[in-house]
């Protein structure tokens, strides 16, 4: 019962007495989590692939190509051109771009086969192209005919790079603005026009422009590698007991919440979302924290990883079902017998009443689950 904090009842009547006469079942709900309704999410159907038809006879001759059809064991053009033909004309499948009679287009395939057999033979020629594998980014090497740049060399500050050529700090973020037909911007400072000689000067006499090119490239994919942000491996503690100390005293949680084991606490299930500055709290609904209040809600011991870990246990691991007078788990598998969690019973038959939803269909539907004491 919404109104005691561990109060059960089985008539339906008297639940829906605490709330008016012409509440909905979705007003109820929001009323009792603060969010809407979640609306159930239908299960995505399987991948059809199509196969090539058995009754389909073997092609005698079979043309290298990206799409060959197996019906007319022809090759098609890649390219369709949008192109209206008129009246009693068709592209021409084969060619892309021009038109034939659709007794032409007709004869293509075998006298056998069905508009059925014709269309699926398209979609094949589609789903049987080969698939490219994706090219590697390809990386630029200095060229070995470039010699080493000879004495002390700059120290370049960001946004500046170097360039391996001119041996000089070049500046990567250069002003968008219109120099005279015989000048440019300049490279070292970004934002300001110099004459075509002196930017030439730069660089050695034996420079082509392609080498030019080709210093500038490696100096942008250079700037570009240092926004790549590193790949942090995360390991979890395998037990907690191992790991953790064991909470004392063990504080009894009431409905709506579950039992963080790093900090000790009982937290809210459901909490609203908002942007925070820098954290929502989790030991409240619709609190945001400062990093130093956040962290403080755990030991001083605890690192980054501790705390991602403690918010995956306890969470919510069974949904009521009363119709098999227990709890089912996300697994499959039978839990214990609950028939004290008003909660999950609660939104279980508001979630089931008019929907129609399956369990499975319930699985994807995190807001509807509630630990099962």
């Amino acid at each position: 019962m919404p109104t005691t904090p561990c109060g059960c009842t089985d008539d339906q009547s008297e639940y829906y007495a605490l709330f008016p006469h012409w509440a909905s079942e979705d007003d109820i709900f929001e009323s009792k989590y603060g969010l809407p309704m979640p609306v159930p999410v239908p299960v995505p159907m399987p991948p059809v692939y199509l196969v090539r038809p058995e009754h389909w006879p073997e092609c005698d001759q079979r043309e290298k190509c990206d799409f060959f059809n197996e019906l007319a064991c022809k090759c098609f053009s890649e390219e369709q051109c949008s192109l209206w033909c008129g009246d009693g004309k068709t592209l021409d499948p084969t060619k892309g771009c021009s038109c034939i009679s659709e007794e032409e287009a007709r004869a293509i395939y075998p006298e056998w086969a069905s508009e059925k057999d014709i269309n699926v033979s398209l979609m094949l020629q589609y789903e049987l192209q080969p698939m490219q594998e994706p090219m590697p980014p390809v990386l630029l090497a200095r060229p070995d005919h470039w010699p080493l740049c000879e004495g002390e060399l700059p120290v370049c500050i960001d946004p500046e790079m170097f360039n391996e050529l001119a041996c000089k700090c070049f500046m990567m973020l250069q002003c968008d603005m219109r120099c005279g037909e015989d000048s440019t911007n300049d490279p070292i400072n970004g934002c300001s026009c110099i004459p075509n000689s002196e930017v030439v000067a730069y660089y050695p006499e034996w420079a082509s422009e392609e080498d030019i090119d080709v210093s500038w490239e490696l100096s942008y994919q250079a700037y570009a590698a240092k926004f790549v942000p590193p790949v942090e491996v995360i390991s979890y503690p395998t037990t907690v007991t191992s790991v953790w100390p064991a909470c004392n005293p063990m504080p009894m949680c009431i409905q709506d919440t579950y039992f963080n084991e790093l900090s000790c606490q009982c937290w809210p299930l459901i909490q609203c979302e908002i942007g925070c500055p820098e954290f929502l709290s989790p030991a409240s609904i619709c609190d945001c924290l400062s990093a130093d209040e956040y962290y403080s809600l755990f030991p001083e011991w605890a690192t980054k990883d501790d705390i991602s870990f403690s918010f995956s246990l306890n969470k919510p691991r069974y949904f009521y079902a009363p119709e098999m007078d227990g709890s089912v788990a996300i697994d499959g598998s039978t839990g214990p017998n609950t028939n004290d969690a008003a909660t999950a019973e609660t939104a279980w038959s508001l979630f089931m009443k008019d929907s129609g939803v399956t369990l499975s269909a319930v699985m994807v539907t995190t807001a509807m689950v509630t630990l099962a004491a």
